[in-house]
């Protein structure tokens, strides 16, 4: 049985939301020093979301914080999780599943960016037993990632 958090959607909330301040900075400084390592896909979106608000721009960012976030975590911490838990430890499982997760972003800086939230989403499916916890947290970092990406 999984050891509990106090309060998990709380502790989703406010991690999911400042887990990845420090990783977003990091590589913002080394995509800044070393340009073709910068994520297209990110740069992508961040013009997107830089040309304005519309009502594109809130249809993208539906999808982006409340559709993927549910999606992924469901894919990488309630399929895959199941399956690698299967033939590992859950602490093995944790790493497997996060690694996976952030590998399947491809580009070298977002992975290294994710890693962070990948290992906390994994953490909170480990001790809550359940992907409720994590698709929070992550709904509130795709959030805070968007909403920097409108300043």
């Amino acid at each position: 049985r999984p050891r509990q958090v106090k309060r998990p959607y709380l502790v989703a909330l406010l991690g999911g939301a400042t887990v990845s301040l420090l990783p977003a900075w990091l590589v913002a400084q080394i995509a800044a020093a070393f340009p073709a390592l910068a994520p297209q896909e990110l740069a992508a979106v961040s013009e997107f979301f830089g040309s304005g608000v519309g009502v594109l721009q809130v249809a993208v960012l539906l999808i982006i914080v409340m559709i993927l976030p549910a999606f992924e975590e469901w894919l990488f911490r309630r399929l895959l999780w199941r399956w690698v838990s299967k033939a590992f430890s859950s602490n093995y499982t944790l790493v497997i599943t996060s690694l996976a997760f952030a590998l399947a972003h491809w580009e070298p800086l977002h992975v290294l960016g994710l890693l962070p939230l990948s290992f906390f989403l994994g953490w909170l499916r480990m001790r809550t037993g359940e992907i409720g916890p994590s698709v929070a947290a992550h709904m509130a970092n795709n959030l805070v990632a968007c909403i920097l990406m409108f300043l």
